[in-house]
């Protein structure tokens, strides 16, 4: 699963992987940058 989002996201596999399995935020700053990732995530793989 996530060889094929990194490809369609054009996104580095590791940086996928962590941001889908990685450990759960800590604090609210965390929380809204793994939200911004999984959108923008979303959003290239949507559109590719």
């Amino acid at each position: 699963m996530v060889t094929t989002i990194a490809q369609r996201s054009k996104a580095d596999p590791p940086f996928v992987a962590y941001h889908l399995f990685g450990p759960a935020p800590a604090t609210d700053n965390d929380l809204l940058q793994l939200a911004r990732a999984l959108d923008d995530i979303e959003r290239q793989v949507t559109h590719s």
